[in-house]
């Protein structure tokens, strides 16, 4: 789940490129999404399909591996928004309306 307010009108879904950095939950700072699948144990071979989910050019949230340290649910959150992925293709790419 992520804070609603936090998010922007309007998500990216997109698929990782070399260079994507985060600020994942509890890390304190920002770290390459190269170094988190590693951490996380995401085999290579499944890496280009993982769900990369940009509010306004920052990475909010990667499917299955992590979610920004900014758009965190909190005790101030007053509404939230629950992603999902259900298939996506290599080198995919698509806007999302948030409503």
């Amino acid at each position: 789940m992520l804070d609603r307010g936090a998010l922007a009108t309007e998500l990216l879904v997109r698929s990782w490129r070399p260079g994507d950095r985060m600020a994942p939950l509890g890390l304190g700072g920002t770290k390459s999404l190269q170094d988190l699948f590693t951490a996380r144990r995401v085999p290579r071979r499944d890496r280009s399909v993982v769900a990369v989910v940009e509010s306004e050019g920052e990475i909010a949230w990667v499917a299955g591996v992590a979610t920004s340290e900014r758009f965190k649910v909190t005790d101030a959150t007053v509404q939230t928004v629950r992603l999902s992925v259900r298939e996506a293709k290599p080198g995919g790419r698509a806007s999302v309306p948030l409503k």
